[in-house]
């Protein structure tokens, strides 16, 4: 209304009421408020109560923009819609939660955000020619309940321009990854990719923009799987490390997540002192200390503590009332060998039987009360194995050659993977490390708002694998160890000046390391700058 003015002086306005006219115009018809996801046809006989059908204010588009409609739609859509999971509506609104499942394909997969529903809707709003913008979050591109959003927008090639922001925070408000988006009705050959680099402190978003480099991306990119969107570069590197290759799936016999046992608190125990038979530890869910049998605790490190090569000393032990029984299979032990051989560890058990019992609904009453709440990776934990964090800013694989190291699922926890017979875990576990990998993997992976990397087994099972052969196997190996030991070395070390020492050894070690990956990948100078330059941190 302020710019209907400018210009005006207060002779002219006067003028206006000369002539019984308004000096500014009325709005009422250009601004509409509304549900803008369902229609008053929507509501019959689903919505009778009064009070629910005025918080809903359904809004029928055609009525209120008729001259809109009458051209078939709008030129152009924009906005910043809001970003709501689906759990939190269903304490509120439970009903319009399962009316968008039936209303909009997006919502299909029952477990989403809202704002992939106000892409679809706002698609259909538009004209032929109509662009539809919107800045929301990343995450759809690669998590589950994205895929039928992925879907929609993929068949009909409906994505014509994409900024990534990445981990440059545009709202201060929301601690999350966002993208600006422009859609089209009409299919698109290509779009066009602009990437914005962590800005670090001091940085400028607008000007970082106005320098971003843009490519043009063919369309047949996108799918219903998750999307990896880079500049072109990028993505012809990740084409040419994959064509031909292995990947980390057909070189292991299994990549599982880590143990789920429903009552972490319980299971997982601080270490207090740890003795040849008896471990002493704090519980949690007790509050105190207690003495459990040795043989039933295996030492438990956590994703933070999962660190590349070697892990942190372990603080934790995991209470594992299992054993192998026949055919070698893993089982719950009796609860009669329990008493008589482990009888720590059952009085410990019956301190918290109530607790374990009244897991998920009291789902767990009953024979094996004390068992955990997921069988995953029970028969495999106890082999040597490679290990990685779910959560990392690159790859931190590490190698545990005991089978004694244990670690939980979850955003905490982490995977483990076995190697195939025939594959030198060694080799592998230095691939896996070198900046080469933990650039495949992240390209094409999830990154969250702490610029943190999923290494979920959905993430790392393509990772295109080339393992050396011959001398250079035994070079890489040697490399592979001497890594090993000077992790090693560094966690004893006591003096800065030893840690100094060491920490330079290491590094000088992984450039090696390196090298010896872009050669075995036959990776140019010009693609290993690009691996640098996407896997530098600000």
């Amino acid at each position: 209304l302020l710019k209907v003015l400018e210009g005006e002086t207060e002779q002219t306005i006067r003028q206006f009421g000369l002539f019984g006219e308004r000096a500014l115009p009325s709005l009422e018809r250009n601004i509409r408020c509304g549900n803008s996801l369902i229609e008053p046809a929507h509501m019959r006989g689903l919505f009778t109560d009064e009070e629910e059908r005025k918080r809903i204010n359904a809004f029928d588009w055609k009525k209120e923009f008729p001259k809109v409609f009458a051209e078939d739609g709008f030129d152009a859509v924009i906005g910043n819609p809001p970003y709501i999971r689906i759990q939190s509506m269903q304490e509120w609104a439970p009903r319009e939660v399962e009316l968008y499942k039936d209303l909009y394909r997006s919502a299909s997969s029952g477990n989403y955000d809202i704002y992939v529903v106000f892409v679809e809707r706002a698609l259909k709003l538009l004209k032929d020619e109509g662009r539809l913008g919107f800045i929301i979050p990343q995450k759809f591109w690669q998590v589950q309940f994205g895929e039928p959003l992925r879907a929609l927008l993929a068949e009909g090639r409906h994505v014509a321009h994409v900024t990534n922001l990445r981990n440059n925070q545009a709202f201060a408000s929301a601690f999350v990854n966002t993208a600006i988006h422009v859609f089209t009705r009409e299919p698109n050959a290509r779009f066009s990719y602009i990437e914005i680099p962590p800005l670090g402190k001091g940085g400028s978003l607008p000007a970082a923009l106005a320098t971003a480099s843009e490519s043009q991306v063919p369309a047949s990119v996108l799918g219903h799987g998750p999307w990896v969107l880079k500049p072109a570069p990028v993505l012809a590197l990740l084409r040419k490390l994959a064509k031909g290759r292995e990947t980390l799936e057909t070189v292991t016999d299994r990549i599982f997540q880590g143990l789920k046992t429903s009552a972490d608190d319980v299971y997982v125990l601080d270490v207090v002192h740890s003795g040849k038979s008896v471990i002493r530890a704090r519980s949690p869910q007790l509050d105190e200390e207690v003495q459990l049998e040795a043989d039933l605790c295996h030492p438990l490190i956590k994703g933070t503590e999962m660190r590349p090569y070697v892990p942190l000393p372990h603080l934790r032990v995991v209470l594992f009332p299992y054993a192998p029984g026949e055919g070698g299979r893993v089982g719950l032990i009796a609860e009669k060998r329990l008493k008589s051989e482990f009888p720590m560890t059952w009085k410990y058990l019956l301190a918290n039987r109530t607790t374990l019992e009244k897991r998920e609904g009291g789902k767990h009453r009953g024979p094996g009360w004390y068992g955990y709440g997921r069988s995953q990776a029970l028969d495999v934990m106890a082999l040597p194995k490679l290990l990685t964090p779910d959560l990392a800013p690159k790859s931190s694989f590490l190698i545990d050659e005991s089978g004694d190291t244990f670690i939980l699922g979850g955003a905490a926890g982490g995977y483990g993977l076995l190697p195939k017979d025939g594959i030198d875990s060694l080799c592998l576990l230095g691939l896996l490390n070198s900046s080469l990998l933990s650039f495949a993997m992240t390209a094409g992976g999830q990154q969250m708002e702490s610029g943190y990397y999923s290494f979920e087994a959905r993430f790392i099972r393509n990772a295109p694998i080339e393992l050396p052969a011959g001398k250079e196997a035994t070079r890489f190996r040697s490399l592979v160890e001497q890594m090993l030991g000077t992790k090693r070395q560094l966690l004893a070390a006591k003096s800065p000046h030893e840690k100094t020492r060491l920490e330079r050894q290491a590094e000088s070690a992984q450039e090696e390391i390196d090298e010896a990956v872009f050669d075995l990948y036959a990776v140019s100078p010009d693609e290993i700058e690009i691996v640098k330059a996407e896997t530098a941190r600000p």
